[in-house]
């Protein structure tokens, strides 16, 4: 340890990276990191010194994905890694294909070329 470092510093830094390491914060941080990042920054920079549409519209996209992450850990219908006894749905895979592909196929087809 450093001089004059503690025994009470050391084990706060242990507290510290327990927080950040831990599995069941491990969405709250991640959703936190990109709202700041991704949602607040460049919602800032729109309203204080660009006046660039993309800056507003790049933070509501990303409010939509946090919402979408923070629900998929709320709900955890598809997997129970963090909770064993979760109630989970069976999803066929061939189904599943049935409707996801052909979505990827309209928006290929409908994809404009700027």
């Amino acid at each position: 340890m450093r001089e004059g470092a503690s025994y009470a510093d050391g084990l706060q830094a242990a507290v510290i990276f327990r927080l950040f390491t831990c599995t069941q914060l491990a969405s709250v941080i991640f959703v936190a990191a990109i709202l700041l990042v991704d949602g607040l920054l460049p919602l800032g920079l729109a309203l204080l010194a660009l006046a660039n549409p993309y800056l507003l519209e790049h933070p509501q996209m990303t409010m939509g994905a946090c919402v979408a992450i923070v629900l998929r850990y709320v709900l955890s219908l598809f997997s129970h890694e963090f909770k064993p006894k979760a109630t989970r749905i069976s999803v066929d895979a061939t189904g599943f294909h049935v409707v996801v592909e052909p979505d990827f196929a309209v928006l290929q087809v409908g994809k404009k070329e700027f």
